[in-house]
């Protein structure tokens, strides 16, 4: 009778046990999957990003190329090129940083997405060695 009760007890105890882990791997996995949403998110905006710097280099060379062509002689022309290139250098120069940023932060995210991972994994392996116990008890 002892026996059987400490049996149950231990069943009881295992399920309890199967279901926290069940509990953590579902945090996990939502936490992986907002992980990855983003980590998306952050891919997206650094091809934007990529494509404004893009397109930010074809308009400093249109404007530099108009401004030499139409007053190369003028120095009120030169000055105002100067100004221009130099908003542009600023805008581009702000740009690939904001690039650089986006990159680390990026492989954070995806350093922490492997811890995420893994913490997955071994509560998916704890699951599976209870999971055996119980079977085992039974």
């Amino acid at each position: 009778m002892g026996r059987i009760s400490l049996l149950e007890r231990k069943t009881r105890e295992s399920e309890e046990s199967i279901h926290e882990a069940e509990q953590i791997a579902r945090g996990a996995q939502l936490e992986a999957a907002n992980w990855k949403e983003q980590f998306e998110n952050a891919q997206g905006t650094i091809e934007e990003l990529k494509e404004s710097r893009n397109l930010l280099e074809q308009q400093k060379r249109g404007l530099t190329s108009e401004l030499a062509t139409a007053k190369a002689s003028s120095s009120q022309f030169k000055r105002d090129k100067e100004l221009l290139e130099c908003s542009l250098s600023e805008q581009l120069s702000k740009a690939s940083e904001e690039v650089r940023e986006l990159k680390a932060l990026l492989a954070k995210k995806e350093k922490y997405a492997g811890e995420l991972v893994q913490s997955l994994t071994q509560a998916q392996a704890d699951l599976q060695t209870s999971s055996d116990e119980i079977r085992a008890l039974k």
